[in-house]
């Protein structure tokens, strides 16, 4: 049975996940044939977000607050990961 390999590019991959800053976390594993993590990434990431909006105003601020270190720390997270993983 032959497997099938992922594209050995994880350079590109890696930069397209930095895509989640506007939304798109989850592309770069989609490239990478990981489907399922990449979908999740996908959902979860609009999840989270919501979430912390949310808890933003019911919390006057914190969850905004919360929510823009988690924006500014995932993104460039899972692309370090994405690249450096074999």
């Amino acid at each position: 049975m032959i497997q099938q390999q992922s594209p050995d590019r994880p350079l590109a991959a890696a930069l397209l996940q930095l895509f989640g800053w506007f939304g798109f976390l989850g592309i770069g594993y989609l490239m990478q044939r990981r489907y399922g993590v990449g979908v999740a990434m996908l959902i979860g990431w609009w999840v989270v977000f919501w979430m912390l909006m949310a808890i933003g105003f019911v919390s006057f601020g914190l969850g905004h607050l919360l929510m823009l270190c988690v924006w500014f720390v995932v993104p460039p997270a899972t692309a370090a990961f994405l690249y450096f993983e074999r």
